[in-house]
């Protein structure tokens, strides 16, 4: 995995022009070329105004490419922190569960899988909340290695049923998508298990056959592997752009300090320039 890493000092030009010439690896995240980054952190002045880091997040994000939706207000910014929501199925971003690996925005009607997403670090928590990151190359290999890449690839091609989840303003509780597709230098991936469940849990839904639940259950042993993990823990003033199309992420339960700010990241999710 291709992993790079930027210091910026924030005092002068933080717009969409200047960060490009300061950053040229996000030109190349906008472009298609073999060089880009899976993941691009760029660590700023944490001494900054949460509204300073805010915009920091917003150039960056939008020198990859246009802001796509988020929920069904079509809000394009979405903050990730601990809601303590009702006990039952939630999203990972209102909760502070450890999530499993997946993908960012499979779930979303009329509108194409985000190829990147971006999270900016306004506040940490007191414990927990690191991120990991899997190449979904890594992924492949290992069921190559297990003997199980053709079955996986075959199956994982057909098409799943992805809970909604309530972001969808015209009420549709499902969007069908296979996990694995054919896209940008190969294959693209697009996947969040409890999404899947929940969608196949729908009464007019189908079925997951025993082939699909087998192939399931193998993508997760190895998403699980922790030996393929890359690692890392955001800081007040990072900011993390991840290709959601060939990376998986997962993140750590967190705590947060009662006397201090509550974790807290603003996630935007991007398409880069020229994609529809």
């Amino acid at each position: 995995m291709k992993i790079m890493e930027h210091v910026i000092a924030t005092a002068g030009d933080v717009s969409q022009a200047g960060v490009t010439g300061l950053i040229p690896a996000l030109g190349s995240m906008a472009g298609s070329g073999p060089d880009r980054p899976d993941v691009l952190i760029v660590s700023s002045d944490p001494g900054q105004a949460d509204d300073e880091l805010r915009g920091l997040g917003r150039s960056l994000s939008l020198a990859v490419g246009r802001l796509l939706p988020q929920d069904a207000d079509s809000a394009l910014e979405r903050d990730v922190f601990d809601r303590h929501g009702p006990d039952g199925p939630t999203r990972y971003s209102a909760s502070n569960v450890a999530a499993p690996m997946h993908t960012d925005g499979m779930h979303v009607p009329d509108q194409s899988v985000p190829e990147y997403f971006s999270l900016t670090c306004i506040h940490q928590a007191r414990s927990g909340g690191d991120l990991a990151f899997v190449h979904l190359r890594d992924v492949l290999g290992r069921l190559e290695a297990l003997g199980e890449a053709d079955r996986a690839v075959r199956v994982l091609s057909r098409e799943f049923w992805f809970h909604t989840k309530g972001v969808d303003p015209k009420g549709r509780d499902a969007v069908r998508r296979p996990v694995l597709e054919d896209g940008d230098g190969g294959l693209v991936i697009q996947y969040a298990r409890e999404y899947i469940d929940l969608g196949h849990a729908i009464a007019r839904a189908p079925g997951l056959d025993d082939e699909q639940l087998a192939v399931l259950e193998l993508l997760d042993h190895v998403l699980a592997d922790q030996s393929s993990w890359h690692e890392r823990r955001l800081g007040r003033g990072d900011v993390a752009l991840i290709d959601n199309r060939h990376v998986l992420h997962s993140r750590s339960a967190f705590a947060d300090d009662p006397a201090l700010p509550p974790r807290r990241m603003m996630r935007l999710w991007i398409q880069r320039r020229g994609q529809r």
